[in-house]
């Protein structure tokens, strides 16, 4: 028996090893861009949200909200 035939199985299982560590690789890159174009659509639309005029509202409010509530804290102990 030659070695020939070995060498080939060596090349040949290799050859699978390379193209399986290739896709495994693509779908990660694959991945991390999609994970990639949700995050800068989430940062856009964050940005969008914090220059809209109701979120600049809702947190005047809020302010306005625990000012009063802290002022009608110290009138109470105080």
């Amino acid at each position: 028996m030659s070695a020939e035939p070995r060498a080939g199985h060596d090349a040949e299982q290799a050859l699978e090893e390379a193209l399986a560590e290739r896709n495994r690789l693509w779908a990660q890159l694959n991945e991390l861009r999609v994970d990639q174009r949700e995050l800068e659509y989430l940062r856009r639309e964050l940005k969008m949200i914090h220059g809209s005029t109701w979120w600049k509202l809702a947190g005047r409010y809020q302010r306005i909200k625990q000012l009063v509530a802290t002022g009608l804290q110290r009138l109470r102990n105080g």
